[in-house]
């Protein structure tokens, strides 16, 4: 059995339904450009809108939407609610011509159960895929190898290993320009 996070590299573009609702026009290439807030000039799409709902996660559309009522750059906003509803483009432009498999770190090796668990509890939350053979697999998979590290207050948590192999251009991370 294969599990691999969810993402979808051809999505469906749905025209005209930003995220962002807000009551007054307003040109946000020009509100962009002219504020003062440091690292937060974006240099290019960061969300694609499409019809497939995101699984239940840490990012909660309508909260955000909340603490964002008053921040000035609303192409930050509208960046920020479009990565909570349709996820983050990562801007990847690596290898992208076969199947990839990475075997798992020997820390996994640790404490299988404690793996087992946490991707059943990801499972559970519709946040990860499972395909049940190699046949199966998207075309330009990557399987990134999974881990175990420590945590600060003693315990272990699962890593996905996306800089494997460093500086290979084939790991997801090496597929994906630094600045």
């Amino acid at each position: 059995m294969l599990i691999a996070i969810k993402a979808s590299t051809t999505p469906l573009l749905i025209k005209g339904t930003s995220p962002v609702k807000h009551a007054a026009a307003v040109d946000l290439e020009l509100v962009s450009k002219h504020t003062g807030q440091p690292n937060t000039t974006i240099h290019y799409p960061v969300y694609t809108e499409h019809a497939k709902p995101m699984p239940e996660g840490q990012l909660k559309v309508d909260g955000w939407r909340k603490l964002m009522t008053r921040y000035q750059d609303l192409m930050v906003v509208d960046a920020i609610l479009g990565i909570c509803c349709f996820g983050a483009r990562i801007r990847y432009i690596g290898h992208r011509n076969s199947i990839t498999i990475y075997e798992n770190l020997t820390t996994a090796t640790i404490s299988p159960s404690l793996l087992s668990a946490d991707i059943a509890h990801e499972m559970k939350k519709n946040r990860l895929n499972c395909y049940r053979c190699y046949e199966v697999l998207p075309d330009q998979f990557t399987g990134s190898p999974l881990g175990l590290t420590d945590k600060a207050v003693g315990t272990k948590r699962r890593i996905h290993h996306l800089s494997f192999q460093p500086d290979n251009p084939t790991s997801t991370n090496g597929g994906i320009p630094e600045e």
